[in-house]
């Protein structure tokens, strides 16, 4: 479809899928190719579509490396490694009009209310990739999501990246109001913002700032620095506390440095690291953990009560894997 010339008109047909099977009552798909700029054009009763530019759509998941890899070159990304052979520099505008059928035939479990609209533009060249993207409601099994947003941004030499909801429920019984994601990417750096406030009763907010920093050492491996600052959260008018903390990765060591998570005398806590040592330790520390607040993460009974207590270590992951434990 990247070098089409030409117009297909079809009615009244229907696709099939894992037995399911979803009816078409019109499309039109009309395509243009020239030295210059591409287009193409959907009209249906499912969709329309808009693309102009020069696009190669068999190359998309290597646009999205290479991008990352420009703001984040020392991470490590599980991406294909073969070269690009064009580009990637196009305007788009995607309104699905009938997401309620589509999201089933595309996804069990899923669905949601139109439309959805995905609107904006990539560059490949300048590694520039600006949108917005929308919908009413989408439902995954027993999560629903109001309210949804997306959007992508680059300002100056950095990517902001942000998703908010009006309302996620979790389960059918948890519900966060007001969630709000932002990211922002330099210079192998990661910036990441969470915030969540309900409006009702009982409490639930909260805003966790965190940071990763990726490099790669002397030898080559690649590393990542995540620092976590100082959080409290409401959870069902109760406030947990997060201490400061900063988490190390390599390809040979895992560090924690101080993750304290604690309510009260209630709490658990997780300090040391892992190598191929299996003298160095993962220590975690649980301290009057009632089981019952499960229930409140997991949005369902769970019919799991009492009290943790005790402590577990953590060793050789890479070869062996010791757990040694004394909860109770």
């Amino acid at each position: 479809i990247d070098n089409l010339n030409g117009q297909i008109n079809l009615n009244n047909f229907s696709l099939t899928r894992d037995n399911k099977t979803l009816l078409v009552k019109n499309l039109a798909l009309k395509t243009t190719n020239s030295p210059d700029v591409n287009t193409i054009k959907i009209n249906s009763d499912l969709a329309d579509v808009n693309i102009e530019g020069k696009y190669l759509f068999r190359e998309f998941d290597i646009t999205i490396r290479d991008y990352l890899k420009y703001y984040l070159p020392s991470a490590k990304l599980s991406f294909s490694q073969r070269p690009t052979t064009g580009k990637n520099s196009m305007n788009f505008d995607i309104r699905i009009k009938k997401a309620e059928e589509l999201g089933g035939f595309i996804l069990a479990g899923l669905s949601a209310k139109s439309p959805v609209v995905l609107k904006g533009n990539i560059n490949s060249d300048n590694k520039t990739m600006n949108f917005d993207a929308s919908a009413n409601q989408i439902l995954y099994n027993k999560t629903i999501i109001k309210g949804l947003t997306l959007n992508s941004r680059n300002v100056g030499n950095r990517w902001l990246v942000r998703a908010g909801t009006e309302e996620v429920l979790f389960g059918g019984t948890l519900k966060v109001q007001n969630l709000s994601i932002n990211n922002s990417l330099a210079n192998d750096s990661l910036k990441t913002s969470l915030t969540w406030n309900n409006t009702g009763t009982p409490t639930y907010s909260g805003k966790i700032d965190a940071m990763g920093i990726f490099s790669i050492n002397k030898k080559g491996n690649n590393m990542a620095d995540f620092y976590l600052n100082p959080t409290r959260i409401w959870v069902a008018d109760s406030l947990w506390q997060i201490d400061q903390s900063q988490v190390h990765l390599d390809s040979t060591s895992i560090s924690i440095n101080n993750f304290n998570i604690h309510h009260n005398l209630e709490g658990f806590r997780i300090d040391g690291k892992v190598t191929e040592n299996p003298d160095d330790k993962l220590n975690i520390a649980i301290n009057k953990v009632k089981l019952g607040n499960l229930d409140i993460l997991a949005g369902e009974d769970l019919e799991i009560d009492g009290i943790l207590n005790g402590t577990a270590t953590i060793a050789d992951p890479y070869h062996q894997f010791y757990l040694t434990s004394d909860l109770k």
